[in-house]
């Protein structure tokens, strides 16, 4: 499978000063092969730098392995408004076992996940489930906790094949133990081509 990343970048605000870094794979091609069990990242038809390959993994670490969040989807009708307890156990299982390394040594874990059908909603001629998640993230660096965050937004999951569309929010931080020290805002979209 090949993957572009056309834009990928991390925007921080401190003391009411925003950085934005961009990382080394926006505005780049790799290829990804599923082999033993293992992800391959190649460019170019030789193999990615190891810290590409991990900010690259980072976003496709279960590539090759079966879809969690389709799996966990139930057979019956969804409620609207009604939580899906199976898709919040999939979600965070998704989340720790395969991306939880924040890239700086520290573990982040994702945990107090609620799910809940909003609705659904067509784009670009692909039927949506829309779901409100609410979910609380915990990094650990050096053994202690670091930061936690609150977040609540919107989890767009496209219907035929349960990927992930739109994962997004927005909530309360607390840093090194100081309750309400800032907000965080999280948006990734995902476009997939055939």
């Amino acid at each position: 499978m090949k993957v572009l990343f056309k834009k990928y970048w991390v925007k921080e605000t401190q003391d009411g000063k925003a950085k934005t870094t961009k990382l080394p794979v926006e505005g780049k091609t790799y290829e990804l092969e599923a082999k033993d069990g293992k992800v391959l990242v190649t460019t170019g038809g030789k193999p990615a730098d190891p810290k590409v390959a991990k900010l690259v993994l980072k976003e496709y670490g279960t590539f090759g392995k079966p879809n969690r969040l389709l799996k966990a989807m139930p057979k019956t009708p969804l409620e609207i408004g009604k939580p899906v307890k199976a898709l919040s156990d999939a979600m965070v299982k998704e989340f720790n076992e395969d991306r939880s390394d924040d890239g700086t040594g520290g573990k982040m874990t994702m945990n107090d996940v609620s799910i809940v059908l909003k609705g659904t909603e067509k784009k670009d001629g692909v039927e949506l489930a829309v779901f409100e998640m609410k979910f609380k993230m915990t990094m650990v660096r050096g053994g202690k906790e670091f930061m936690v965050m609150h977040i609540t937004g919107p989890l767009k999951l496209n219907v035929a094949n349960g990927w992930p569309v739109h994962i997004g929010g927005k909530g309360k931080l607390d840093i090194m133990g100081k309750k309400d020290a800032g907000t965080m805002t999280v948006t990734e979209t995902m476009t997939y081509t055939k």
